[in-house]
């Protein structure tokens, strides 16, 4: 009950978070620890709820575990840097706690300011 509870509140958080920036996606590795197996590494692909750097985010993603050859289904919470993000969360499939880490797709949260104009020629 407590695990459907957690989920539905952070899945409102990133549908609320979502429509105030756009999203992107993680590639990257998962270690899955606790749970009914020994900790096991897994390839993940996530959903982010925001493309800007220095932001807290809300993923949702799935894992594959070689080891295991099994799949996962995750949700969890972290910070997205420059082109990389971190997340803590939890793995509904394989009933573990996860860490991950990868590559994100990431943009600066403003745009750069324009050239300064160039002084007309003098008489």
């Amino acid at each position: 009950m407590l695990n459907r509870l957690l989920a539905t509140v952070i899945a409102t958080g990133f549908i609320a978070n979502t429509a105030a920036a756009d999203p992107t996606y993680m590639l990257g590795g998962t270690i899955a620890f606790g749970g009914n197996a020994s900790p096991q590494f897994g390839v993940t692909a996530k959903i982010l709820s925001s493309n800007q750097r220095d932001d807290a985010v809300v993923g949702l993603g799935v894992t594959y575990y070689p080891g295991s050859k099994s799949f996962g289904a995750d949700i969890g919470v972290g910070y997205i840097g420059d082109n990389n993000a971190i997340l803590v969360g939890y793995d509904f499939v394989q009933a573990a706690g996860i860490f991950s880490l990868g590559y994100a797709n990431t943009e600066d949260d403003a745009p750069a300011a324009p050239a300064p104009a160039l002084p007309p020629p003098p008489p």
